[in-house]
């Protein structure tokens, strides 16, 4: 088919293909070169298949023989730049000094292209933690490029890197490592190459740590991952980290654990979010209880950051933190607190500040304490007066509330004391009831019916020939029994009656 025209006019692309490949792999070189020239020279057949056969064949050590004895024969205007930069590439791996001798122009036509190939090459070779081979790559192609290249600086740049990070790892001293994280962040080109190194090496520090039980120094190194490069893997270490992480954890550890890594690390798992919460609520409890409010109140802050207000438990939080400054006698921190509250203070939490605020305050708890046993010393003596005193206790109170004297046991006091006995209210109800003819010690019933008795021998409806004495007496009587009527409720009568 090769030699004759005819015939190979109809061979089709994929023909040759498998013929370049199957002569390759047996070793016949001269089949595998011409059909391979034929086949780059087909501009029907598309690049990047041609491309893939280029990469296939250089899989094999003895890629570069034949490479060299295409580029010595083909046309480089009649091919693709990508297919003759792979082609170059693979045989400056083995022979740059052929590459420099005898291709030098085809170098510099297919530049970008061959820059891509080693770019891939060293990136593969660093991945693999391959430093040495990636060291020589770099020196070799920077002798084809020249050293003073842009490119091969930048290259240079990265291989120096990765082997930096690549024997701190080695040495598990992590922390060296922080310095590095940083410069290499701010360094899109290195960023994009090395991040993918630092990933697997942080993930493997920090479930070191996790099987030591180091759960602050695993948290430490998982919050410097980066949050582009989160992956599942990171996510369990960080919760593994997170709910082993016992309460009175170094403050900056958390604060930079949760606003570097856990914030942007959760944004989408919302059990690393739930972690976090219950992390900050254990410090934030532990903290209002040793009083250590300020350290609180910058962990709030945190809090706050991952369940963003209005959130009725952020108020709690705020509101617990209130009482604890209450309770320390900072009220002007406490109502600093209070006013960041968005959901309103609710009756128990104002009771409970009131009860934190009575409980710090000594004089103000004795006399809180004091008034409720005062009252009930009150209620004792008025119920149990009698035992105490040896007498009718209530009724003597009684008495010198309405101004009488006398005892219970000697009344005379009450029903025939004179004038320096009795106030002025008790000598007019004395008068109302010598009007009716009833004595001191009438009832309200017996009141109602002496004026009942009386009045009807003089009232004018009842006896048509009553006479004007007789008109100034019912009004005398009526005048009296209403007095004696208003004085007997004023004066408390009827609970004396009661009591007797």
């Amino acid at each position: 088919y090769l030699n004759d025209q005819k015939l190979a006019a109809n061979v089709t692309p994929d023909q040759l293909k498998k013929l370049t490949l199957g002569s390759f792999l047996k070793g016949n070189l001269s089949v595998a070169e011409r059909a391979l020239i034929k086949l780059l020279y087909n501009q029907e057949y598309p690049f990047k298949k041609a491309d893939s056969l280029l990469l296939k064949i250089g899989e094999d050590s003895r890629a570069y023989k034949l490479f060299e004895r295409v580029l010595s024969k083909v046309d480089p205007k009649k091919i693709h730049p990508s297919l003759l930069a792979t082609m170059i590439f693979y045989v400056a791996k083995s022979d740059v000094d052929w590459v420099r001798t005898n291709a030098i122009a085809e170098v510099y036509r297919t530049k970008n292209f061959l820059k891509d190939l080693i770019q891939r090459e060293v990136d593969q070779l660093i991945r693999d933690k391959n430093i040495n081979e990636a060291q020589l790559s770099k020196d070799k192609f920077c002798r084809l490029l020249g050293s003073q290249d842009s490119f091969c600086r930048k290259l240079s740049t990265l291989v120096t890197r990765a082997r930096d990070i690549i024997e701190i790892s080695r040495s598990r001293d992590v922390e060296n490592l922080y310095p590095y994280i940083e410069i290499i962040k701010r360094d899109k080109y290195l960023h994009e190459r090395l991040s993918s190194l630092l990933l697997n090496i942080l993930q493997r520090e920090a479930g070191r740590f996790l099987a030591l039980k180091n759960y602050q120094k695993a948290l430490a190194v998982i919050s410097r991952v980066d949050p582009a490069q989160r992956t599942p893997t990171t996510h369990k270490l960080a919760l593994q980290a997170l709910r082993g992480l016992k309460p009175g954890s170094s403050l900056v550890l958390l604060e930079e654990s949760v606003r570097k890594m856990v914030i942007v690390l959760s944004a989408n798992d919302q059990r690393i979010k739930n972690a976090v919460r219950e992390c900050l609520l254990k410090e934030i409890d532990l903290r209002v209880a040793s009083y250590q409010l300020k350290i609180a109140e910058r962990l709030l802050n945190l809090f706050v950051v991952i369940s963003p207000d209005p959130n009725r438990e952020n108020d709690l939080l705020r509101i617990k933190i209130a009482e604890a400054y209450t309770a320390s006698g900072r009220e002007a921190e406490a109502d600093r607190i209070l006013a960041a509250v968005k959901t309103g203070v609710g009756f128990k939490e104002r009771f409970l500040i009131l009860y934190k605020k009575i409980t710090g305050d000594l004089y103000l708890l004795l006399s809180v304490l004091l008034i409720p046993f005062l009252f009930a010393a009150w209620l004792f003596v008025r119920r149990y007066g009698d035992l105490l005193f040896g007498q009718d206790y209530s009724e003597i109170e009684t008495r010198r509330r309405l101004g009488i004297e006398g005892t219970p046991e000697n009344p005379a006091g009450f029903r025939g004391a004179g004038r320096r006995g009795l106030n002025p209210m008790m000598q007019e109800y004395q008068s109302c009831l010598n009007t009716l003819g009833l004595s001191q010690s009438a009832d309200l019933k017996s009141i109602k019916g002496a004026y009942r008795n009386q009045v009807k021998e003089v009232h004018p409806d009842l006896n048509q020939d009553v006479d004007e004495e007789g008109r100034e007496r019912f009004l005398e009587l009526t005048r009296a029994y209403e007095r004696a009527v208003e004085l007997y409720e004023e004066l408390g009568l009827g609970k004396l009656e009661e009591l007797k």
